[in-house]
């Protein structure tokens, strides 16, 4: 009974480090996302002075359709969709984005372009810090699976 437990539990732990990992490469995909959406928003306030919502409505990227967070930015605006918490993405990789958010629809073209550009590179930083972690806790969590595996074989042996 002892090694079906211990089967039990190191199996508990392979599926918790594979729900870490992908849940690690979908923050990084969705901070990409909110990065290729604030490049955009950048891009039509400055050549174009469509309204917000027409600016959301022309932007599309899998993954932030995916968690359901561009669906509700075109109803709602970005500030409800922020509180709405669809996106994995950590307070931090957020922050940018929430404090662009605040001033929605309140600033002139020009304060505009530089709330963006703002938050243009606070989550470059970001998306940086988190592309340069991503492999490091890739290769942990395999290290952990395989140490894992080990143990289990030490045990039924």
């Amino acid at each position: 009974m002892t090694a079906f437990g211990l089967l039990l539990w190191m199996t508990a732990v392979f599926f918790f480090l594979l729900f870490l990992t992908k849940e690690q490469r979908r923050q990084v995909e969705e901070c990409e996302g909110v990065l290729l959406l604030l490049r955009h928003i950048r891009t039509q306030v400055s050549a174009y002075s469509l309204p917000r919502h027409e600016i959301y409505r022309t932007f599309s990227h899998a993954s932030l359709e995916k968690c359901g967070f561009l669906p509700l930015l075109r109803e709602e605006g970005l500030g409800r969709a922020l509180k709405a918490d669809r996106l994995a993405m950590s307070e931090e990789m957020l922050r940018p984005l929430v404090l662009f958010a605040e001033g929605e629809g309140g600033r002139l073209r020009e304060e505009e372009l530089i709330a963006v550009s703002l938050a243009v590179e606070g989550v470059e930083a970001c998306l940086a810090d988190a592309k340069s972690r991503l492999p490091e806790r890739l290769r942990l969590s395999r290290t952990l699976v395989l140490t894992g595996g080990m143990m289990i074989a030490i045990f039924l042996l």
